[in-house]
């Protein structure tokens, strides 16, 4: 996680500094590269990408709080005293 945090902590700078740098360039060459529409869509790409990464994110969050549950002391004999059958089916 500290990886993807500090990965994300350098890039987004330097990846808006390089396309403000483009930005700038073709503005003062008089070049028409972004529209208002393109860059409506652009950010609705990003909305829409952001949404769907935070409900991976509550997906995994819910299975995690669901199987994340370890057995209890009565629970675990149960387990053991039924691995010798479970492993003689096969």
């Amino acid at each position: 996680m500290l990886k993807e945090q500090l990965l994300i902590l350098l890039s987004t700078p330097f990846y808006l500094v390089v396309i403000g740098t483009e930005i700038l360039i073709s503005h003062l060459h008089l070049k028409k590269y972004y529209k208002l529409k393109d860059t409506l869509i652009n950010v609705y790409l990003c909305v829409i990408n952001g949404g769907i990464d935070l409900l991976f994110r509550a997906v995994y969050l819910v299975i995690l709080l669901w199987h994340g549950v370890a057995p209890n002391d009565e629970q675990l004999k149960v387990a053991y005293n039924q691995l010798p059958v479970t492993l003689g089916d096969y």
